[in-house]
């Protein structure tokens, strides 16, 4: 999937992208904007295909409910948080 464009997130994200089985690779993700996301439960679960997930840019100022955000990822081994990340929450 890619983000050609600047996207702007809902502020209710819960599992926006859960269940994409086929789905490898998140492309250009910066133009995800997350500023007014407050709830990201099952944003990426059930990624079945993915591997490696780069969400250092997200802004999560205003997240509150991150619950099972990765659930059932098998394959996902890597992925690189935003340097506060743990602040959050």
């Amino acid at each position: 999937m890619s983000f050609d464009g600047k996207v702007i997130a809902a502020a209710d994200s819960s599992k926006l992208f859960a269940n994409l089985d086929k789905l490898t690779t998140f492309e250009n993700m910066s133009n995800f904007d997350t500023s007014n996301v407050t709830i990201m439960s099952g944003i990426f679960s059930r990624l079945i295909a993915l591997t490696s997930l780069d969400v250092s840019h997200f802004d999560t100022s205003k997240v509150t409910d991150v619950t099972d955000m990765f659930k059932l990822d098998s394959l996902l081994s890597t992925i690189t948080l935003v340097e506060k990340w743990m602040e959050v929450w």
